[in-house]
This record gives C-alpha cells, structure tokens and sequence, in this order.
C-alpha cells in the first residue's frame, strides 16, 4: 500500500490520462463484451483428423518452445562474436527467432493444411465464406470485428488484473500475519523494464517495437491459437477416449510426480556416498544401495501411476463434446501464461489467451493477430507516455 501512495504522489498529467483512457476503454469493453456474448453462433465438430491434430499441437510446442529459443540463442550468439554484447543485438535475435518460428508453423501449415487453424470454426447465420483455410480468416476479418475483440480483451484485462491485485494484498496481510507463506513479488515483466530503460530515438527501442508489437503477436497467435488449441480441442472430442485419455495423463502426471517426490520412505533409505573413497557410509555393499535406489524409484513410479490414472479415468468419462472446448480453451490459456513466466500478470495473461480461442473460432487467426498486435501496442504506447500509471 505504500509503494502504491508512493507511485500515485508521482503522478503526472500523462499518468492521470493513461488511467483515464484504460478505464474508459474497460467500461466500453464490458458493452462489447455484452454484444459478444449475444452473438449467434454454434461450434461445431472439429473436421480435423486426429494424427493431423496431433502434428499440429507437437508443431506449435516445438516451434514456440524449443526453436524460437535455439534461433534466439543462435542469432545472439553470432551477434556477441561480431559486435559484441548489446540489448538492441538481444531483441533483434528474439525477433529473428520469431520469424523463424512463425515461418516453420506457415510452413507446417502449407504442407498439412489441417494442422493450422486459419479460419472460423463458429457457425453462424452467415453466407459461410468459401474458399482455402487462409482465405476464410482473410474473409472473417475486419476492423469493426478487431475493435469488438480489443474492447473486450481491455475489460478482462482490467477485471483480471484488479483481481490480482486484491488477491496479493490480501495474501501480503496474511503473510505479515503469520497465516500464510510468502507471496510471489508482484514485479512487471522484463520486458516493461527494457522499454521503461530504452529512449524512443535508439536503436534499441526500434527492436523492442518490432518484437512486441509484430514479432510476438504472430508467432504466439500461430502456435497457441492456430495450432495448440485447435489440436487440443480435436484430441479433447468426445469420439477420442483413448486418445483423451493419454492426454490427460500426460497433463496430471507432472502434478501427481510433484507430490509424489516428497514420499517419505524411510524403509528405502539410500545410504549416502563418500566423495572421496565412492564407497557408501555405512559400508553397506554398492549393490544394496543400487537395489534400494531402484526400489525407491519403482515404488514413487507405481504412487504416481495409481494417483494420476483413476482421475485421468474420471475426466475423460465425464468430459463431453462441450466441455473438451471449454477445457481446451482453459489449457491453451493456462499455457500461454505460463510461457510468460510472470506470476504477476497471470492471471491477466490466462484471461487473454483464453479469450482469443474465442476470438479465432469465430473470425479466426488473422483477427487475433491484429487484436494482439493492436493490444501490444496499446501498452507499449503508454509505457512511455505514462510509465508510473502504466506498471502499477
């Protein structure tokens, strides 16, 4: 609460209008999303096959997980041996390594065309467009569409970010209390503290701006919108139970192999090793203690096969057509703000990247390009105008 004194005693004239122009924008955005929720439209089956969806869902985790970094790294690498060490040479190699990954998933697209989802999937009242998946999304987009999508995204933003802000000053008050742990520091993302370092008349500030308001926007919309989502929406149907099965278990072992590790199994206690003789402490023989380590590994694999495969069981006899949509849309949102690694923007981050799955099904992959670039902008924008009012 003090910093929060603090930051608003520093306000400017830009300040005061940055927070003036985000609630204006909000309070339009709750009308849209009024307007959006009473559009007509139905979902339909997914088409697509699955092997098709399974490609499509691997394609954009690889793309947006591993190679985008290995480009990034890479790029950097060549940058630093030439030139030396430079934030503009940093962001310059992250944009490079977003093209690289936005062009594999184009490119996955173009040869299995069933793997990228560019156009609307929502049934409306109308004429459906008609022609190749890309030329549907060119077809579905708009400005008016884009302004609707902004407008509602700011209110959710606004909601789930005032929401989190609550949530942390009420963990701190617990926290100081002593009736909680600590909770995680509510900081910006690094990238807001490059652009609040970074003058407009740099360099620098010209990489950040391609990067943020182009380079993210389109790669993160092809693999989280035009490929993660469509692929876990057609794996999460209703005619795929083993196949939805598998995936659920893939998602709840990591959480039951964290609970799990901290068994405590005294009865297959490992006898430790001296570094400097390898031999064990207690001279017990090293075959034992091989036998010990292969018992307690066997015996947390079993705890964690036994927890997680009831409740994979469970979740996959009870989703339906329906629901595997909504869950479909809950994970693509809950990955898209674990990728950004921000526990303060999270919760604002998981409204995001669930929202747009609903913006894709019903204009599709172009409009959420423009409604990311335009959102991205927005902030960056502000930032530099009113850069107190816009990291509170």
């Amino acid at each position: 609460m003090d910093e929060l004194a603090q930051s608003l005693e520093a306000f400017g004239p830009w300040d005061w209008a940055c927070v003036v122009a985000n609630l204006l924008v909000a309070i339009v955005g709750i009308f849209a999303l009024k307007c959006w929720r009473n559009l007509p439209g139905k979902a339909p089956t997914p088409p697509t096959m699955v092997s098709d969806a399974v490609i499509g869902l691997c394609a954009g985790l690889l793309s947006f997980g591993i190679l985008f970094g290995l480009v990034t790294a890479l790029v950097s690498q060549a940058f630093s041996t030439h030139f030396g060490i430079s934030q503009a040479h940093l962001f310059t190699s992250a944009f490079c390594g977003q093209l690289a990954a936005a062009a594999t998933m184009v490119t996955m697209g173009a040869l299995a065309p069933k793997t990228l989802g560019w156009a609307p999937s929502v049934e409306t009242d109308e004429p459906k467009p008609e022609g190749s998946a890309f030329r549907q999304a060119v077809q579905g987009f708009s400005v008016p569409r884009v302004l609707l999508g902004l407008l509602a995204i700011f209110a959710l933003g606004l909601a789930a970010t005032l929401l989190w802000k609550g949530f942390h000053v009420a963990w701190e008050q617990l926290f100081v209390h002593g009736w909680a742990g600590q909770p995680p520091a509510d900081e910006p993302q690094e990238i807001v503290d490059a652009v609040l370092k970074t003058d407009v008349d740099t360099w620098r500030f010209l990489t950040i701006t391609l990067a943020v308001t182009i380079g993210a926007p389109v790669m993160e919309e092809l693999a989280f919108r035009g490929m993660i989502y469509p692929g876990l929406r057609r794996i999460l149907s209703d005619s795929n139970q083993w196949i939805r099965g598998t995936l659920w278990l893939a998602i709840i072992l990591p959480l039951a192999f964290s609970l799990c590790s901290a068994l405590p199994l005294e009865a297959f206690a490992v006898p430790p090793v001296d570094p400097q003789t390898l031999m064990t402490v207690d001279g017990s023989p090293s075959g034992t203690r091989n036998i010990l380590i292969l018992a307690n590994s066997l015996t947390r694999f079993a705890a964690v096969l036994i927890i997680s495969c009831p409740f994979a069981y469970g979740i996959t006899r009870l989703t339906s057509e329906r629901q595997g949509r909504w869950i479909a849309v809950f994970l693509t949102g809950a990955l898209f703000s674990a990728a950004h690694m921000s526990p303060s923007a999270a919760l604002p981050l998981f409204a995001f990247g669930a929202f747009m799955c609903l913006v894709r099904d019903r204009y599709g992959l172009l409009t959420c390009m423009a409604i990311h670039c335009s959102f991205n902008a927005w902030n960056l924008v502000w930032l530099k105008l009113a850069p107190n009012a816009s990291t509170l």
